[in-house]
């Protein structure tokens, strides 16, 4: 958010309408948000076509529709062959799916980036780094690329800074959270181990699980952990020494411009690295120590360190100008821009289905057919169906997403009428292809099929699974792929097991 809120004050005298992304709105078009003269807000519902019909008047009547992150794209990507769509990408999504650990997302936003690179005109990145990854992987895309780093305005008055007197221990601080690429391990091994005199401050919402994980450590003795307000942080800021930032070599940090690191620079504290390949920063020629220097208790002295402060101040006001720069080239590219409506782009039919919302169904075969929709706006694991079919049920057969997708099933739960048969034969079979890490479904029979005998009342139906790729792709079957198993719970209305057991899928139907 605060990167939109830089971005919102380049155009601050501009009039701007700002589209919310939602679900859940009462039916209609949606109603304006007026906050002030310029700023007018709108939230759209994705499931309904009234709501898709005024954003895309709103995109086609701009001067300039700004997007900001692969995230928000996806939303307008049948708008991008407009001409009139600059997007910020603020990192690279595919690549920070995969470090996250969801493969499916990543497949998924790289035919998306893929695309938004394609019909770009303008496409705004946070670092040079940034630009050149994506020339690099897109080498067609004839997009140009504004610089716009992310950097915060500090009211920093360096007279405040600490004077450490001799034999004072140097202060070492970090201030942020515990996701896996902070390397909070390595930190307490760097203050558990290191011999130089050192005092290390942790402030985060999470102080307390840092601490947990510093327990039988000897940073005990020498860390304090807990969480300050934003105005008292600046403050501790100008107290330390050095500040970890300990980012792995990795191709997300490469091309990122991490906030951390800037107020680090602005308030003097010069930063640990793992690795200093982060952004812009090490081609402008920012000052550190490494984390294997800090462990060995090789520290700049007081004449050093304040040489290196001024390095970095140098960096940040150079980063600082090209902010300044870049924005005044968005402004330019604002202004030149045409009000006369351009025409409204669609996607190629192969691609349509990075399109949201898209639909789950449930078929619950009877005599007759009963037949049961929802719409979805994001992958999702599982979905509870709460059917109102009182017929005993002979089959039942769901649909993830209309969508070429490779799904792996993992597990259905029923839940039937009390009166049901003690005993009960189940099996599941699908149309789709066997693939040695899931089952790929066609969009024209994306579906799983449940046979049940005797025939049962169902009172819900809840199947489970995860996405593993979406998209077209060669469908044909893996030789090594191994025969796919779900487990399926079946109880009845009044809590009491009937079935929980494993069995296989069939993908001949």
């Amino acid at each position: 958010m605060s990167r939109v809120q830089a971005v919102d004050r380049i155009f601050s005298d501009w009039q701007r309408i700002y589209i919310d992304p939602y679900t859940g709105a009462s039916e209609g078009p949606p109603a304006p948000i007026r906050h002030d003269d310029l700023v007018t807000e709108y939230r759209v519902d994705l499931m309904q076509p009234s709501h898709h019909r005024l954003m895309e008047n709103l995109v086609a009547n701009s001067r300039l529709t700004y997007v900001h992150t692969a995230h928000l794209g996806r939303y307008l990507l049948p708008l991008y062959p407009t001409g009139k769509i600059v997007t910020d990408m603020h990192g690279i999504v595919p690549e920070e799916e995969r470090m996250l650990g969801r493969p499916a997302f990543a497949t998924y936003y790289e035919t998306v980036e893929h695309f938004i690179l394609a019909n770009s005109p303008v496409i705004v990145v946070v670092t040079e780094a940034m630009a050149d990854h994506f020339r690099a992987k897109y080498p067609g895309s004839a997009a140009q690329f504004i610089i716009l780093p992310i950097i915060e305005e500090f009211d920093v008055d360096w007279r405040q800074r600490r004077k450490r007197s001799a034999g004072d221990p140097y202060r070492v601080i970090y201030a942020g959270g515990i996701q896996a690429w902070q390397n909070i391990d390595r930190m307490i091994e760097i203050g558990s181990a290191a011999p130089a005199p050192l005092r290390f401050e942790f402030l985060s919402n999470q102080h307390e699980t840092i601490r947990s994980l510093a327990e039988g450590t000897q940073l005990i003795e020498r860390a304090e952990f807990g969480v300050v307000a934003k105005q008292e942080l600046s403050r501790r800021y100008l107290d330390a020494d050095l500040g970890f930032v300990l980012r792995d070599d990795t191709a997300v940090n490469r091309v990122s411009c991490p906030t951390k690191l800037s107020e680090y620079l602005a308030f003097g504290v010069i930063p640990v690295v793992r690795s200093p390949r982060i952004g812009d920063f090490e081609r402008e020629g920012f000052a550190y120590v490494t984390d294997e220097e800090l462990s060995l208790g090789l520290i700049p002295d007081e004449q050093t360190a304040s040489e290196m402060r001024e390095t970095n101040r140098g960096v940040l006001a150079r980063l600082a100008e090209r902010f300044t720069t870049s924005s005044e080239e968005l402004r330019s590219l604002a202004s030149s821009s045409s009000r006369t409506p351009s025409r409204l782009g669609g996607l190629p039919i192969g691609q349509r289905h990075l399109c949201f919302p898209s639909q789950a169904e449930l078929y619950i075969f009877t005599d007759v057919m009963h037949h049961y929709t929802r719409e979805v706006v994001e992958f999702y694991n599982s979905m509870l169906w709460l059917p109102d079919c009182v017929e005993a049920a002979r089959a039942i057969r769901v649909i993830p997403m209309l969508a070429h997708v490779t799904v792996h099933l993992v597990g259905l739960k029923l839940r039937i009428a009390d009166e049901a048969p003690a005993k009960l034969q189940i099996s599941c079979a699908t149309p789709g292809v066997l693939k040695a890490e899931g089952i790929y479904l066609s969009k024209s029979k994306p579906y799983f099929d449940f046979n049940l005998s005797p025939s049962v009342a169902i009172n819900s139906v809840e199947p489970e699974w995860s996405f593993v790729e979406v998209g077209v792709r060669d469908a044909s079957t893996d030789r090594e792929a191994k025969p796919h198993a779900v487990r399926v719970e079946i109880e009845r209305s009044n809590g009491s097991r009937v079935l929980s057991m494993d069995i296989p899928v069939s993908t001949v139907v």
